[in-house]
């Protein structure tokens, strides 16, 4: 990831779950925007039920969770205790996200924009009502 970010050297990343989590990693390495949605901020606790051969619910191509990557994780976790930089962020949340608990995003990114829709699940419902919300934050500065 550090690689395509000195390549092509993006403004903003977005990502979502896990995603979400890369996403505020790295914009907090770099300074860039960062738009998360549902994003994982303790991914080793929340992922060792993942440990082991998963599969992709899209595609159905099987992957593998290993102890080293959680470490990593963990590791990645450490450095971030803080948002150094909650102008960067925008953060969307749904309360009824089965996989993460909303309660914890919302205490990590105080002071971020930040959407907490009642309701939803973790694969964010209707999350293209937010475009323009999203467009807007990213188009600022």
């Amino acid at each position: 990831i550090n690689k395509l970010i000195e390549e092509f050297s993006p403004s903003a990343l977005i990502g979502s779950s896990l995603g979400g989590f890369y996403a505020t990693y790295f914009s907090e390495q770099y300074n860039l925007k960062c738009v998360g949605i549902n994003p994982a901020v303790i991914p080793p606790a929340e992922m060792s039920e993942y440990l082991g051969e998963n599969k992709n619910y899209s595609t159905g191509e099987k992957f593998l969770i290993t102890q080293e990557q959680l470490d990593l994780l963990d590791r990645m976790g450490k450095e971030i205790k803080v948002i150094k930089c909650p102008s960067n962020f925008m953060i969307l949340l749904q309360s009824h996200d089965e996989k993460l608990d909303y309660r914890v995003a919302t205490n990590f990114y105080q002071g971020t924009v930040m959407d907490v829709t009642f309701g939803g699940n973790h694969s964010f419902e209707n999350l293209e009502t937010h475009f323009s919300k999203i467009k807007i934050f990213l188009d600022m500065h």
